[in-house]
């Protein structure tokens, strides 16, 4: 678009361009804004909201759009404004915020619940060493000596008497 625009094939091409101060016409610049406008796009209100990301970084991405007008080549429908977005959060338009939002969610649940096995883990030796040493700072009486034998006969008597002191 001769006036409008211009053609370079070197970065010394732009690097003159640049020197001569040229500006776009006017006229053409207001035609072609007017063209896109009433002719060509398609209206809306975009409906945002912050996502995450998969590198754990927010974004303001467009979850719904509720279209006021729509053109496709001569035709043109007007929507009055409603509540509910034409285009929900649910659209393939979407896809990837909600990819990478599922993605960071799964991810800080990930993480989320290897903390929570490692606090389990360390909890449960620190019991079972307070629980060893317990055990072992227990006096032993002659009666517990005794039971502890008297049981062992009960449970496997051939054991019992491998493991007599007495009767050998």
């Amino acid at each position: 678009h001769e006036g409008f625009s211009w053609n370079v094939d070197s970065y010394q091409e732009l690097i003159d361009l640049i020197y001569k101060n040229v500006r776009p016409d006017r006229e053409r610049a207001l035609a072609f804004l007017y063209y896109l406008i009433y002719k060509f796009y398609s209206i809306g209100q975009f409906v945002t909201r912050d996502v995450t990301m998969e590198d754990g970084k927010r974004m303001t991405a467009t979850i719904g759009i509720k279209n006021n007008i729509i053109r496709y080549k001569d035709k043109e429908t007007i929507f009055y404004v409603d509540k509910k977005p034409r285009y929900s959060w649910s659209a393939l338009l979407f896809d990837r915020y909600r990819f990478s939002e599922n993605i960071f969610a799964k991810n800080k649940n990930l993480v989320k619940e290897k903390n929570v096995k490692e606090n389990i883990t360390k909890e449960l030796s620190s019991i079972k060493r307070v629980q060893k040493e317990n055990i072992s700072q227990k006096e032993t009486t002659h009666q517990d000596v005794v039971m502890r034998k008297f049981r062992k006969l009960l449970r496997s008597p051939i054991q019992f008497f491998k493991d007599s002191r007495w009767l050998k």
